[in-house]
């Protein structure tokens, strides 16, 4: 048969970045639809589109490059 699996090894890309060292700072604010940081780790490329006074994607979402790492 044609095409598949080719056979090699699957244990080369293990996530050990950032994602799991880093915390959301929206602490409740909202965007102007009313959501979180939850709805841009679906969605991350309207991180900034939907910003306001109390609420900036890239400074408080993680997955926008914001919140805090520890």
């Amino acid at each position: 048969s044609t095409g598949g699996d080719t056979g090699g090894s699957d244990t080369g890309a293990s996530d050990t970045g950032s994602w799991s060292s880093c915390v959301d700072t929206d602490d409740g604010a909202e965007d102007l639809f009313g959501t979180g940081c939850d709805y841009y780790e679906d969605w991350p490329f309207d991180c900034g589109l939907w910003d306001d006074a109390e609420f900036v994607a890239y400074s408080m979402c993680c997955v926008c490059g914001g919140g805090l790492s520890e």
